[in-house]
């Protein structure tokens, strides 16, 4: 099962409340797709980085936060580029 969040690009403090409020949501789908049935394997996006861990106590669930991915490729292309410039 995969339970995305609806994301919105927004860099105010509500919006950040916002995802903190909809990784809430999302904990709970999770816990409650959890009850219903144990076995299914869940997938769920998560909007900031501390929600992560939240997910590690849910079994058989993986926690993905797009936010975190796209700065370790950004981290990543800027390290490639710099290897560029030196040689």
């Amino acid at each position: 099962m995969y339970l995305l969040a609806r994301t919105l690009t927004c860099s105010s403090p509500q919006c950040v409340q916002d995802q903190g409020a909809k990784d809430a949501r999302n904990i709970m789908r999770a816990l409650a797709v959890r009850r219903h049935n144990p076995r299914i394997p869940i997938f769920v996006e998560v909007l900031t980085p501390e929600a992560k861990n939240q997910f590690l106590l849910i079994p058989n669930c993986v926690s993905i936060c797009v936010t975190e991915l796209t700065m370790v490729r950004a981290a990543r292309e800027r390290e490639r580029e710099r290897a560029r410039v030196s040689h």
